[in-house]
C-alpha cells in the first residue's frame, strides 16, 4: 500500500485538499483520518455517502461535479464525498476515476477509503499529485500505542504488562483496545495495573479459552466440548475467531517447548491474573510434547482451511477440532 512520503507530507496545509485516500485496514484511524478531513473541508460541508460495492463511476462523479445547493462554491460551501470500499470503486470505474484526478472540481472534495493503494499505479500517482494519502494502517507495536492513547485520549496511566496485557486478550484492533481504555477510565482509575486489565470484564471470553484448552490437553473430551458450546452460546462470534484464539495459544505452547527458559520469561505476564499459573503453563506443554504440539498445530490448519473454503459451519469444525484434539492428549 501506499504510505505517506516526505513529498506528501510536505503539501499538508490548512486547506482541504481535493482528494484524499485513506489507505488501511484499521477502522479506528480510518474514521479519525475522516473526521480531521471533515474539520478541514468545514462541518456545515454537504456530505454524501457512496459504496464501491453498489455504487459505479457515474453516480459518485455527478455528485463530485455538482454545486453545493446553497451558494456558489468556495471556500467554506464544499461538498464532501466519501466512498466506502473504494478499492472497488477503483476496479469498476478506474479510467473515470483517474480522469477526475487528473483535473478534481474545485467544489467538493473526494475521499476514498481504502484497504490498499498500489503506489506505482497511475490512480495513485495522481491523487498523490493533487490530493494526499492518510495512512490508516494499525501500528507495529500495539500495546506502545495503547499506551499512548491511554495518556492522550483517557487520562489514564497504563505501564507496558498492564497495555501488553490488554493486547494481548483482546487483539490489536484499535477500537476495541480505545473502547476497552474507555471502559476503565469511566470506572474512575487513573493508574491502570496488570491486575485492574484483568479483572475487565471484557476479557472473560479469554478465561474462558483458558479452560477450554485445558480440558483439551487433560484429555477430557466431554468437558472440552462443554466448554466450546457454552463459549459459542454466550458469544456467537466466538466461532470466528476460535481458530485465532487456538493457534496463537498453540504459538505460545511451541515457544515453551522449544525455549522454556525465554518462554518462561516472554510469557509471564499473560499469567499475572487468572486461574491459570505460568508454571502450571509450562507443565502443561510439557505434557502436550512437542510431536503432539506440531499435529495439533497441522490439524488447526486444515479446519481452517475448511472454514475458509466453505467446508462446513465454522462452529462445527471448531467444536470437531476441539473433539480430536481432546482424544489426541489421551
Amino acid at each position: 500500500m501506499a504510505k505517506t512520503s516526505e513529498k506528501q507530507k510536505a503539501i499538508k496545509t490548512d486547506a482541504a485538499a481535493a482528494i484524499y485516500a485513506l489507505v488501511g485496514t484499521d477502522s479506528l484511524m480510518q474514521m479519525e483520518a475522516l473526521t480531521k478531513v471533515t474539520a478541514l473541508v468545514g462541518e456545515d460541508a454537504q456530505r454524501t455517502d457512496f459504496d464501491g460495492d453498489e455504487h459505479d463511476i457515474g453516480d459518485v462523479l455527478e455528485d463530485l461535479t455538482s454545486y453545493a445547493m446553497f451558494g456558489p462554491p468556495g471556500a467554506g460551501n464544499k461538498r464532501l464525498v466519501v466512498v466506502r470500499n473504494g478499492d472497488e470503486l477503483i476496479k469498476s470505474g478506474r479510467e473515470g476515476l483517474e480522469n477526475y484526478c487528473k483535473s478534481p472540481s474545485d467544489s467538493a472534495v473526494l475521499v476514498l477509503r481504502l484497504n490498499a493503494l498500489n503506489k506505482t499505479q497511475n490512480i495513485a500517482k495522481l491523487i498523490v499529485k493533487n490530493g494526499e494519502v492518510m495512512d490508516c494502517d494499525p501500528p507495529k507495536d500495539a500495546a506502545a500505542w495503547a499506551m499512548k492513547r491511554a495518556a492522550s485520549e483517557h487520562g489514564l496511566k497504563l505501564g507496558l504488562e498492564a497495555a501488553q496485557l490488554l493486547v494481548g486478550r483482546i487483539g490489536d484492533t484499535l477500537g476495541l483496545i480505545d473502547q476497552e481504555l474507555g471502559k476503565l477510565a469511566l470506572s474512575g482509575v487513573t493508574n491502570v495495573t496488570v491486575a485492574e486489565v484483568g479483572s475487565s470484564v471484557a476479557f472473560q471470553k479469554e478465561q474462558e479459552m483458558q479452560a477450554l484448552t485445558a480440558a483439551m490437553s487433560a484429555g477430557n473430551g466431554p468437558e472440552a466440548v462443554a466448554r466450546w458450546r457454552e463459549l459459542i452460546a454466550s458469544d456467537p462470534s466466538s466461532e470466528f475467531r476460535a481458530v485465532t484464539w487456538l493457534g496463537m495459544w498453540l504459538d505460545d505452547v511451541l515457544l515453551a517447548l522449544r525455549e522454556p527458559g525465554g518462554a518462561r520469561f516472554k510469557l509471564a505476564w499473560k499469567f499475572k491474573s487468572g486461574g491459570t499459573t505460568v508454571d502450571q503453563f509450562m507443565a502443561l506443554c510439557k505434557t502436550i510434547g512437542l510431536v503432539r504440539a506440531r499435529a495439533l498445530q497441522r490439524r488447526l490448519t486444515e479446519t481452517d482451511a475448511a472454514i475458509k473454503s466453505g467446508l462446513g459451519k465454522a462452529g462445527r469444525l471448531v467444536e470437531q477440532f476441539v473433539l480430536e484434539a481432546a482424544v489426541l492428549m489421551r
